[in-house]
């Protein structure tokens, strides 16, 4: 059942970050591809490494090299590193990530001073493999609150509520998913009945942070990024080493992380078509004194870019 809109000229205060009036970004704890794959140091044992995984045992006395190789790069795809923290954190200031890598490499040094520069403050996502779907999802609702708008919540509600004719359309059958989509719908209308920015805040942060609840926002953000990607075949079919279907099921999975097929169709159903635009910054080695960025423009009925829309940022780091 749809939450009642109250009818109210009320808005909640134009949202800023605090002390700057500077976008905040949501970081996901690690990079969104797989790391190199780099053999153990140690003789086969349970070790600890400095950042405090518990690495599982290797057996390989009677291997081969090319077996070695094969059961190597089996067991580093298999590892999961213990993952700690809450789902999406506090605020903290950009000054922490530039001190972060102070001592590190000077590409970095320099990128992350230009950072701190620019944004006032970051969010991290717990790395569990959701991280980029979570640190869409959250910054999302997060722009939302900063819209200052009551009535976008219950707009919102109803675009997303309208998308399940196409979940229908590529064969989700509505018993499968309209539990994940009413915690997206039960958010929107708590998050318009906040009394403040402050509650809406502290509302999103802990909704964030209820893991089952969460995990099936997420869920419902993954159904409505395959149908899309199924119902705009043209579009991804090009960039996909697989059929669509495929992957699609692939990224139904649990813990499956967001690649830029996903990110791509996320914005495209979910953020731009409520006038947001997404900006994606890679802390890397690359050349430069500044992240790369990728940016997503939301378009207006004549197909022109929205002027000075409010804007997601997120930051890949690794």
């Amino acid at each position: 059942m749809a939450c009642r809109q109250v009818h109210s000229t009320t808005t909640f205060p134009h949202y800023l970050p605090h002390f700057f009036n500077a976008p905040t970004l949501a970081s996901p704890a690690y990079p969104q591809h797989q790391l190199p794959f780099r053999p153990p140091e140690h003789p086969p044992s349970r070790t600890t490494t400095q950042f405090g995984f518990q690495r599982p045992a290797a057996r390989m006395d009677y291997l081969q090299p090319e077996e070695e190789l094969a059961h190597l790069q089996k067991l580093s795809n298999e590892y999961q590193p213990e993952v700690t923290g809450p789902l999406v954190g506090e605020r903290q200031p950009s000054s922490v990530l530039r001190t972060e890598y102070a001592n590190g490499d000077a590409v970095y040094v320099a990128k992350t001073s230009a950072l701190a520069g620019t944004y006032s403050h970051y969010r991290t996502c717990r790395g569990d493999g959701n991280c980029g779907w979570r640190a869409i999802a959250f910054s999302y609702f997060e722009t939302l609150i900063r819209l200052g708008s009551r009535n976008k919540f219950y707009e919102e509600e109803t675009r997303l509520r309208s998308l399940s004719s196409m979940l229908n359309a590529v064969g989700f059958k509505e018993y499968i998913y309209e539990d994940f989509a009413e915690e997206a719908f039960d958010l929107l209308c708590n998050l318009a009945a906040a009394r403040s920015v402050e509650n809406a805040d502290v509302s999103l942060l802990s909704f964030f942070n209820d893991e089952s609840r969460s995990i099936a926002l997420i869920m419902y953000f993954k159904f409505l990024t395959s149908a899309w990607i199924q119902t705009h075949p043209e579009k991804f079919e090009p960039f996909l080493n697989q059929d669509i279907r495929s992957y699609c099921e692939e990224i139904g999975r649990p813990n499956c992380e967001i690649d830029h097929v996903g990110v791509t169709a996320l914005v495209d159903v979910l953020v731009m078509p409520a006038g947001f635009a997404v900006e994606i910054l890679y802390l890397d080695r690359t050349s430069g004194t500044e992240a790369n960025m990728h940016r997503f423009d939301p378009l207006d009925e004549l197909g022109l870019p929205l002027t000075h829309p409010l804007t997601l940022r997120l930051l890949y780091r690794p």
